[in-house]
């Protein structure tokens, strides 16, 4: 069974595929859709189903399995699923990451350009600060992102000046990291502030970023 994002208005990079109306999700096996739902964040730690539409009773506890596994895989920081207006009981993330808060300022990118298009598409739906949740790891005494420059990015645009983060439970090697660190300060990008002169296309961000890092090697040289 797989949770599948709808072909269109994408507004997560994983394997949940949004419909047409934001946060709208469904969940399926390789045949047919098994159930529909929306969510919304009630804060950094916390998901609420807001309904949840089981369109093939038989399969409804592992739509919930489903469910919980895919959404506690992509938020590890998230304490618990709420299920409003039903009677399935909220389930508990026994294993959840903390969650902090942390100023923009302290936050080092690793990453050169910023992809205009995903840019847009996630300012569209980011209401609040507590929407904008980041992965980041500590590397010579400074913190630094490992997954969600464009959050940060979009955060910084709408004049927010602190947003939350998490410790990556899996984190790139420290050769590489120490690659994408080398290649920003190569670049002058020692901020989250220095990206947004480095919004472009994306076209132009694949090519100046996305296929560097496919060609970087994965190993020191001997």
């Amino acid at each position: 069974m797989k949770a599948k994002r709808l072909l269109e208005d994408i507004a997560f990079c994983n394997r949940f595929f949004s419909a047409k109306r934001r946060n709208s999700y469904i969940v399926s096996d390789e045949h047919r859709i098994i159930a529909a739902f929306s969510c919304s964040f009630s804060g950094p730690n916390e998901i609420s189903i807001d309904t949840f539409a089981i369109l093939d009773q038989c399969m409804l506890t592992n739509a919930v399995e489903e469910l919980k596994k895919e959404i506690f895989y992509w938020h590890p920081y998230l304490t618990h699923l709420r299920f409003r207006g039903s009677a399935h009981p909220d389930i508990e993330n026994s294993c959840a990451i903390p969650v902090m808060k942390i100023a923009l300022k302290q936050i080092s990118p690793m990453q050169l350009t910023i992809s205009q298009e995903k840019l847009q598409s996630i300012s569209e739906w980011v209401a609040k600060p507590d929407e904008i949740i980041v992965s980041v790891v500590s590397l010579k005494g400074k913190t630094y992102i490992t997954d969600g420059h464009t959050r940060a990015v979009c955060a910084l645009q709408k004049g927010w000046t602190h947003i939350y983060c998490f410790q990556d439970p899996e984190p790139p090697s420290t050769f590489r990291l120490s690659q994408y660190v080398q290649l920003c300060e190569k670049q002058g990008i020692k901020n989250i502030s220095d990206l947004l002169s480095q919004i472009v296309s994306k076209e132009e961000h694949f090519r100046r970023w996305i296929s560097i890092c496919q060609n970087l090697p994965s190993t020191p040289s001997s």
